[in-house]
């Protein structure tokens, strides 16, 4: 029972982050295109890629406490 909870809620982590990606690559790319230092963009660029990637991985494998509720 535990793995088939384990694959339904990673089922729906990879359907949540692809769907926020694929706005972000539609809707965010104006934003990207619009700036005009190459350094702002880098940086802008490098903290969505950060949130978008690295923080919900991060989310998704820290371990759960014994009453349900993530450790941080």
């Amino acid at each position: 029972m535990e793995r088939s909870r384990a694959v339904g809620a990673l089922t729906i982590f990879i359907f949540c982050f692809f769907a926020v990606w694929a706005l972000r690559a539609t809707y965010g790319y104006a934003i990207d295109d619009a700036m005009a230092s190459p350094g702002a963009r880098v940086v802008y660029a490098t903290a969505v890629k950060f949130a978008l990637w690295v923080v919900p991985a991060i989310a998704f494998a820290a371990p759960e406490a014994d009453d349900g509720s993530f450790l941080c």
